[in-house]
């Protein structure tokens, strides 16, 4: 890649796989720090002074240092002479399945992420043994983890039916600590929705999951009317109507 290429890999935030994230961007940037330490510390850069002098030129405004450029060369021959520069740990935190970080939303609706566990202790035991190899990576049980996911197959959608932000995402966030499988999340079509209500769409075999929910949330199982709009991937729908108490 040439400059302009690796800046945009490392800066976008689009793509697919995976990559569309702010986590998989955080990954990309450190393989680009990574490729360029290898740059810098190569034979035909550390050989050359013109490259390191025009290097430390670019960076000038970035960096502070007292060091004379012969002070610097010697120290980078150094690092490259003494150092082992090809085992540089590196981490991103994340909210995947083995990350340390979940979803939450804020009392506004605000989308947060907060660790797993309740507190930073594991976040904190990362970092200080971060090069400690049998500790880098704890176990780490999540939320879900700790409550069996019994309603894995049934895929669930929320309307918030009301007019009070981030009600969905609140309960999407509550039930997948329960192990529910959330799918969707949306408004309803028309506001306000009066009567809160739980819908099972087209597949009777869903009641269990139908049942917990509606022990869960306290809101009745009703039957579908043709008016409903929902996902085709939906197997139940939860509508949250201005009769909910969260």
């Amino acid at each position: 890649m040439d400059g302009e290429t690796a800046l945009e890999y490392s800066r976008s935030r689009h793509g697919n796989n995976g990559e569309g994230s702010d986590f998989a961007r955080a990954r990309r940037q450190q393989q680009v720090i990574l490729a360029l330490k290898e740059k810098v510390f190569s034979f035909s850069t550390l050989a050359n002074p013109l490259k390191i002098y025009n290097i430390i030129t670019t960076l000038d405004k970035h960096i502070t240092t007292n060091m004379q450029f012969a002070d610097i060369v010697t120290f980078m021959k150094i690092i490259k002479e003494d150092l082992d520069t090809k085992n540089i740990k590196t981490f991103v935190l994340d909210n995947s399945t083995d990350g340390y970080l979940e979803n939450t939303v804020g009392e506004n609706g605000a989308y947060m992420l907060q660790p797993k566990t309740g507190n930073f202790d594991e976040i904190n035991n990362l970092i200080t043994n971060i090069f400690n190899a049998e500790t880098q990576q704890p176990q780490i049980i999540s939320a879900t983890q700790e409550s069996p996911n019994y309603y894995g197959d049934a895929t669930i959608e929320i309307q918030n039916g009301t007019w009070v932000a981030g009600m969905a995402a609140r309960i999407e966030s509550r039930l997948e600590k329960k192990g529910f499988n959330i799918g969707e999340l949306g408004n309803t079509e028309e506001r306000p929705y009066l009567l809160s209500g739980i819908y099972i769409i087209g597949n009777d075999t869903k009641t269990d999951t139908a049942n917990a929910l509606k022990e869960e949330l306290g809101i009745s199982i009703r039957k579908p009317p043709n008016s409903l709009t929902f996902a085709s991937s939906s197997d139940i729908l939860i509508i949250l109507g201005t009769d909910f108490e969260e």
